[in-house]
């Protein structure tokens, strides 16, 4: 309970619910089917586990404090389990809802409503690189189609090993060119890809991290000197979280642990 801020917070944060995300369709009782079109099933049934759990000491706390409105957070697995809570009270009580490395909740025709004239207000925060905001069965399908084409031709690999190699200096209209084939190769890869992508949920906002290239600072006595991490923040579109990118940090499980988005929304706070 914030008495300064007028606000109600519930938090959570669950790493043990798991289900196959394979029912995109609302699994809820009927008083609730119009809430949700389409969600992932098991963060839906804990949601509805939540709001059974917890709805008659919020009704309660809500008729003694009419003024107070509903801040629902959470991280990773709990987040989404946050975000479709929020979509299930929206008619109930004023509600925002601060998720943190979320997962992909639902498609994009079915994302809760968000924004002032939404009746629901989600914010999402996302580190770069988080494994988690583009991992969904869709995009395990897309990823497959293009590995089997790429396997399956090999003139095909060896002109996407060529036109992708670091060149320094050289033919600037080449690179142009390898630039254009490329973009024109990936809508090839990712055609025909029948799985249906979920994306993560609200407005977005992306953390970056990138090195202070200025004068180093030193921390302690006796310490050397280092260059400060400096973390950065901003809207991205749900594009953004579209495709699920093979490199070698690609399931970096340092992205999404909640130390490191403590450490990035402190250091931007401090920056502002």
């Amino acid at each position: 309970k914030e008495e300064g801020e007028k606000e109600w917070s519930l938090s959570k944060r669950l790493w043990n619910w798991f289900y196959p995300q394979t029912t995109p369709v609302n699994t809820a009782s009927s008083s609730h089917q119009n809430s949700i079109p389409s969600a992932h099933h098991g963060m839906l049934e804990a949601a509805q586990w939540l709001m059974n759990a917890t709805q008659d000491f919020v009704d309660a706390e809500m008729r003694k404090n009419p003024q107070y409105s509903l801040v629902l957070c959470g991280h990773s697995m709990g987040g989404g389990v946050a975000a479709l809570l929020g979509a299930l009270w929206r008619k109930r009580y004023p509600v925002s809802v601060f998720v943190y490395g979320p997962p992909c909740l639902a498609p994009l025709h079915a994302n809760p409503p968000t924004g002032p004239g939404g009746g629901l207000n989600i914010i999402s925060t996302v580190v770069e690189g988080d494994p988690f905001g583009c991992i969904s069965l869709g995009h395990i399908a897309e990823l497959s189609v293009a590995l089997d084409r790429l396997c399956a031709d090999a003139r095909l690999r060896e002109r996407v090993l060529q036109s992708t190699m670091f060149r320094k200096g050289g033919d600037r209209g080449k690179k142009r060119q390898d630039a254009w084939w490329l973009v024109h190769t990936l809508r090839y890869l990712h055609a025909n890809s029948t799985g249906e992508k979920h994306y993560p949920p609200g407005r977005l906002l992306l953390l970056k991290q990138s090195r202070n290239r200025g004068s180093p600072q030193r921390q302690t006595p006796g310490e050397s000197f280092r260059e400060k991490d400096m973390w950065t923040i901003g809207d991205v579109k749900h594009t953004h979280f579209g495709h699920f990118q093979v490199r070698p940090s690609m399931l970096d499980l340092g992205k999404h642990m909640p130390s490191l988005y403590e450490e990035a929304l402190s250091a931007v706070s401090e920056a502002n």
